[in-house]
């Protein structure tokens, strides 16, 4: 247990870091505040988050490897 809570700044960091790097997400944010203005755009970061916010959960129950091994689970996964 000790070792774990050694660990846990280290990886808050590196989370901090990944997450502060613009990526996909930022650029379909822009590009919906360039062509469409405020509202699309909040709608485009609020349609992010909520993936991500999912995604973690679900990677966390241990499902990513259930999506890893099953092509149809991931393709039902896409399109939900």
């Amino acid at each position: 247990m000790s070792d774990l809570l050694h660990v846990i700044p280290a990886f808050a960091l590196t989370v901090l870091i990944i997450v502060a790097v613009p990526g996909q997400g930022v650029a379909m944010v822009l590009r919906q505040a360039i062509l469409s203005g405020k509202e699309a755009a909040f709608y485009s970061v609020f349609g992010n988050s909520t993936g991500l916010i999912i995604w973690g959960i679900l990677s966390s129950v241990g499902l990513s490897a259930i999506f890893q091994a099953s092509p149809t689970a991931f393709n039902v996964l896409k399109w939900l």
